[in-house]
């Protein structure tokens, strides 16, 4: 900001006017909440999470958000409240013409200005969508071929640039269903085979799912699974420690205030003879009925933890609402479809747009979405033409917008160069998805 501005400026508190008062007439800019701001009538309690003010009273710029207590720690995933300094990121694009268009040295564009003029007017600046996040994150992170040229790093861990990079594009600060397929990272074959082979998926030749090519795969209508998943659920809620419940970690399994219960990747559809029985009776359903019937019954025994969650995923053979299931309100679901490649095609726009909007009313609006925008995967050859389609993404964000509260992008190719477009332009769509595509592509 000093770089910028050249001016004096002060980060504010509660004696932030005392402070000032040495520069009493000269133009101050004042960060965070303060009674300067408050006598200007902007109240952070108004804004939405992320949310922000900027205004001009008197002499003085004010730019000011929603924090959370304590300093703010510029790391990936820091799930923290930081609409002051989302103020000042707005501050220095939409006044100062900064640019942060991707990380590395390439990516960022600070214009000179030896007059720095802003008006005096009071804008209010909050995302449309609470959730806003693509992965991978790093261009490190699957090594792709041309990672050193957008990312200098000291190692393949850190990434300091790509995460400044991530807070100046306002990355979200809370994330709803974080993780994914908890079944496999929770260990239930280590755990349970021997003992119990019985909780596994029968598959068709007999044998129980334990030890496939892809891991082991549960049996969602034995007892015995679903007590044990609600007993690792409580024992998350309660504080305790992994290897009360014979793990090491809880990772992948609880985030937070979240507790995950999903299957694994191509879960293979239990052939036993209660499965069967439900899947049979409608079988466009999928495994709906029977996976959520389980999800339902762990959320509703650990309803006791206030303001905790079970969490899971639409997904692959539980990608329909359930017709029969009722979810306690202590669910929260993340819906997995194509996006932006579906919406652009008649023939699966409808279809996807009707799943959308049926599972939007059964979490009443707190729906949120992971989207697969690219079919290009690391470790292919580099094709001759990127895939980029920030058009689409503006289209299907519009569309979707009524019915969720935000989306997560599974953004991979086969090199960082072929999506840092589309990465830049998705979260500006994730902020306001009404902005001029065509005027951020030209600037």
């Amino acid at each position: 900001l000093e770089q910028i501005t050249g001016a004096d400026f002060l980060v504010a508190g509660e004696g932030a006017a005392a402070a000032g008062g040495e520069g009493a007439g000269m133009a101050r800019i004042l960060i965070g909440d303060c009674p300067e701001a408050r006598a200007a009538g902007l109240d952070v309690g108004a804004l939405k999470r992320d949310g922000s003010w900027r205004a001009v009273a008197g002499e003085d710029l004010l730019l000011l958000g929603r924090d959370q207590s304590g300093p703010v720690r510029m790391r990936w995933l820091e799930y923290a409240e930081m609409g002051s300094l989302f103020a000042v990121y707005d501050f220095l694009e939409d006044v100062c013409g900064v640019r942060f268009i991707k990380a590395g040295p390439y990516g960022e564009v600070i214009p000179p200005a030896e007059t720095l003029s802003v008006a005096r007017a009071t804008v209010r600046d909050e995302p449309v969508y609470l959730d806003r996040s693509f992965y991978p994150f790093s261009a490190r992170g699957y090594r792709l071929p041309d990672a050193d040229a957008h990312e200098p790093a000291a190692d393949d861990t850190t990434w300091p640039s790509r995460t400044s990079w991530g807070f100046k594009l306002r990355w979200e600060t809370q994330k709803l269903v974080a993780g994914c397929h908890s079944a496999h990272y929770l260990n239930f074959d280590e755990r349970f085979a021997a003992e119990h082979p019985e909780w596994f998926a029968l598959l068709p030749n007999g044998e129980r799912a334990t030890n496939t090519p892809r891991g082991s795969y549960l049996c969602y209508s034995q007892p015995g699974v679903i007590q044990a998943w609600i007993d690792d659920a409580r024992a998350y809620f309660a504080r305790e420690p992994p290897q009360s419940r014979g793990l090491t970690t809880w990772n992948k399994g609880g985030y937070g205030v979240e507790f995950m219960v999903d299957p694994h990747d191509s879960y293979p559809y239990c052939q036993c003879e209660d499965c069967q029985r439900v899947y049979q009776a409608d079988p466009g359903q999928g495994f709906s009925e029977i996976i959520f019937g389980a999800v339902a019954q762990v959320a509703e025994a650990v309803s006791d933890f206030e303001g905790n969650y079970i969490s899971t995923l639409a997904y692959g053979p539980k990608v329909q609402p359930p017709n029969t299931v009722m979810l306690p309100e202590n669910v929260r679901v993340r819906l997995c479809v194509n996006g932006a490649l579906h919406h652009s095609m008649p023939g699966t726009r409808d279809a996807q747009l009707d799943l959308v909007r049926r599972w939007s009313e059964r979490m009443e609006g707190d729906l949120v979405l992971w989207i697969y925008p690219d079919q290009a995967r690391p470790g292919k050859a580099v094709a001759g033409v990127p895939e980029i389609a920030p058009h689409a993404m503006a289209e299907f964000l519009r569309a979707v917008k009524p019915y969720v509260a935000g989306c997560f992008f599974e953004n991979e190719s086969t090199a960082e160069t072929f999506r840092f477009l589309d990465e830049y332009i998705t979260m500006k769509l994730l902020w306001d998805p009404d902005q001029d595509v065509d005027a951020l592509m030209a600037d």
